[in-house]
C-alpha cells in the first residue's frame, strides 16, 4: 500500500511538471499580435516607461512668442495690412475653409476662378456699368436669371455684336476731354444686350467649366465672344496667354461691330484683347508693363518660329540673336568670343616685335617697318618670279625657231 502511494505521488508530480512545462514552453500562434509582455524577459521584469498623455493630446503646444508666431517685425506688420488679410482672411474662421484657399491659391485648376481687379465693378468703365445697372432689359430679366445656362440661352436669342453700345444711341460728338468717347459724363446711349449679360455672367460667377465651355461652344460665335472678353475683364493678367495662346490661330469668324462690317477670324480677336486695350469705344483692364513684355515676346517666339519652321526656339538661341543685333554693324563681322573660342580651325593671329612694342601708337599701326619689309619681300619674290616665268617664255621661242629652221634645212630640195 505504501508503495502504490509513493507511485500516485510520483505520477501526479511528473503530470504537474509536464503540465507546468508545456504551459510555459507553449509557442505563441502567429496570428495573435505582440504585445510590450513580449520584449521583457521574465528573469529581467523592467518597468514599463509611462508615456505622457498630453504629447498625444489633439491641442498642439505653441512655442516662443504667442501673438507673433515669432514672425520676423517687418514681415507680420506687411501681414496684417495686406489687403488680402484684411478683407479676406480675417474673416474666415474654419480651419477647412483656410485650407480651401490654400488649395485654390496652390493650384489654379481648381473650378472656382480668380476674380482680378475690383471685385464689384468688373473692371467696367463706369459709364458703361451705370447704363447696364439701369437698362430696362436688365433691371427687369436679367436680374431674376441665376442659372449660367439660362443666359447662354439669352445670349443665343439676343446678342448680335460685341460692342457696348447700340447702333446709333451713342452720341460723342462735341465731347472732349473727359467728356470724350467712353469717359463721358453724359453721352451715354443704348447699353448693349452683350455687356448686359457679361455683367449678368460676372454676378453669377462662372465657373472653370462653364467659362472653358462658353469658349470653345459651337453653338454661336457670340458664346465664344462673351467667353473671351469674361476671361480679359475679369482673369489676372498673368494667366491670358494660357487662356488665349491655343486659340491664336482659330479660324472661325465673326463680327463683333454693331450693324456688321467688321469680320474677324477668333485669332485676330484674342491677339487685338492681348496686345490692344480699346474695344469699340470702352476699354479693357490695363496689362501691367513686365507681363505685356512678356506677352509681346513670347508673340515674337512665335513669329521667328514661323519664319524658320522651328516650333522650338531655344533660349540661348534667343539671346544669341538679341546680343547679335547689339553689337555694332563693324562689330558684327567679328565672330562674338563664344565662337572664337569654340573655332579650332580659325588660325590665332600674331603680331611682330614692332607692333607689340608700338600697339598703342596710331602712327606705327599705319607704318610697320617690319610690315613694310614684308611686303618689298613679296613684291620683289613676286617680280623675280614674273622675269623668270618671262625668260622662260622667251628660252622657249627661241627653242620652236631653232627646231624650225632644222627642219627647214634637213627637208628634201625639190
Amino acid at each position: 500500500a505504501a508503495a502504490a502511494a509513493a507511485a500516485a505521488a510520483a505520477t501526479t508530480a511528473a503530470s504537474t511538471a509536464t503540465t507546468t512545462s508545456a504551459t510555459t514552453t507553449a509557442p505563441k500562434p502567429a496570428s495573435a499580435p505582440l504585445t510590450i509582455a513580449d520584449f521583457i524577459d521574465d528573469d529581467d521584469v523592467t518597468e514599463i516607461p509611462h508615456i505622457q498623455s498630453n504629447r498625444k493630446s489633439n491641442t498642439l503646444p505653441i512655442w516662443g512668442n504667442q501673438q507673433t508666431m515669432n514672425l520676423n517685425g517687418l514681415v507680420l506688420e506687411n501681414v496684417k495690412e495686406s489687403y488680402y488679410y484684411k478683407n479676406h482672411l480675417i474673416e474666415i474662421e474654419s480651419a477647412q475653409q483656410l485650407l480651401d484657399e490654400v488649395f485654390y491659391k496652390s493650384n489654379r485648376k481648381s473650378n472656382t476662378l480668380p476674380i482680378w481687379g475690383n471685385q464689384q465693378t468688373m473692371n467696367l468703365n463706369g459709364l458703361v456699368l451705370e447704363n447696364v445697372k439701369e437698362s430696362y432689359y436688365y433691371k427687369n430679366h436679367l436680374i431674376e436669371i441665376e442659372s449660367a445656362q439660362q443666359l447662354l440661352d439669352e445670349v443665343f436669342y439676343k446678342v448680335k455684336h460685341l460692342e457696348p453700345w447700340e447702333k446709333g444711341t451713342r452720341k460723342v460728338q462735341g465731347m472732349t476731354g473727359m467728356c470724350g468717347g467712353v469717359r463721358g459724363v453724359g453721352a451715354g446711349g443704348v447699353v448693349s444686350s452683350a455687356f448686359c449679360l457679361l455683367y449678368r455672367f460676372f454676378k453669377v460667377r462662372l465657373t472653370r467649366k462653364q467659362l472653358i465651355s462658353m469658349i470653345n461652344s459651337r453653338v454661336s460665335p457670340y458664346i465664344r465672344g462673351l467667353g473671351f472678353m469674361y476671361i480679359r475683364y475679369t482673369q489676372p493678367p498673368a494667366d491670358l496667354w494660357e487662356w488665349f495662346e491655343p486659340y491664336l490661330d482659330d479660324e472661325e469668324e465673326i463680327d463683333p461691330r454693331s450693324g456688321g462690317g467688321d469680320i474677324m477670324t477668333f485669332g485676330q480677336v484674342v491677339r487685338i484683347m492681348l496686345t490692344k486695350l480699346d474695344w469699340y469705344g470702352t476699354l479693357f483692364p490695363r496689362i501691367p508693363v513686365p507681363i505685356q513684355k512678356e506677352i509681346d515676346e513670347k508673340f515674337a517666339e512665335r513669329k521667328r518660329a514661323m519664319l524658320f519652321g522651328d516650333e522650338h526656339v531655344s533660349r540661348r538661341e534667343r539671346e544669341e540673336e538679341r546680343h547679335r543685333r547689339s553689337r555694332s554693324p563693324r562689330d558684327r563681322k567679328r565672330p562674338s568670343s563664344h565662337e572664337r573660342k569654340h573655332d579650332e580651325k580659325r588660325p590665332r593671329p600674331t603680331r611682330c616685335g614692332h607692333h607689340l612694342r608700338h600697339h598703342h601708337c596710331t602712327k606705327h599701326r599705319k607704318k610697320c617697318p617690319e610690315k613694310a619689309k614684308r611686303a618689298r619681300e613679296e613684291a620683289e619674290a613676286k617680280l623675280a618670279e614674273e622675269q623668270k616665268n618671262k625668260e622662260g617664255a622667251k628660252g622657249n621661242e627661241t627653242a620652236e625657231k631653232a627646231k624650225g629652221k632644222e627642219r627647214e634645212n634637213t627637208a628634201p630640195k625639190q
